[in-house]
């Protein structure tokens, strides 16, 4: 089997192809793998995979509070409410308007305001079709889902044509 990162994730200082051999054997060993069998593996200095991970502890704490401010960002959700008091289903309140193809930190903004002004509710579209390509790719060997890979498709191939 050959590994490769996602585009996503090529900052690491490992080989993908070692990698995955590495975390195959620890499902072996373990007969299962998890985030805290690869963490315990990974912790001693001549460990494969040690410098994947910030042993800093005063970076990974601010680091792991950026990952919380992020996703208490996005699990806040809004809904309108008509003149009869009904309310919509329930939407993000905030979207992040950063063009993901160029690693842009970005900002959120309000969903209101992503959606009303051209240029920001085409980056959202834009990042929205790349997780479902990301969606397509992990789990298309799944063919039950092959309707709904064909609609990413066609959706993909309306948005190019605008």
């Amino acid at each position: 089997m050959v590994y490769k990162f996602s585009y996503r994730a090529t900052w690491y200082n490992v080989p993908a192809q070692q990698a995955g051999e590495h975390l195959r054997a620890l499902k072996e060993k373990h007969g299962e793998l998890d985030k805290y069998i690869l963490l315990e593996d990974s912790r001693p200095e001549d460990a494969l995979l040690h410098n994947c991970f910030e042993w800093d502890d005063a970076k990974a704490a601010e680091g792991f509070r950026l990952n919380q401010a992020q996703s208490f960002i996005t699990n806040i959700t809004c809904v309108m409410v008509d003149d009869e008091g009904k309310e919509t289903e329930p939407v993000r309140a905030f979207v992040n308007v950063a063009d993901q193809s160029h690693a842009q930190r970005g900002s959120f903004v309000a969903i209101m305001d992503a959606m009303s002004d051209e240029k920001r509710r085409a980056i959202v579209l834009k990042n929205a079709l790349g997780e479902l390509v990301a969606f397509q790719n992990k789990y298309s060997q799944l063919t039950e889902l092959a309707k709904v890979f064909e609609a990413i498709e066609d959706t993909i191939k309306e948005s190019e044509v605008k």
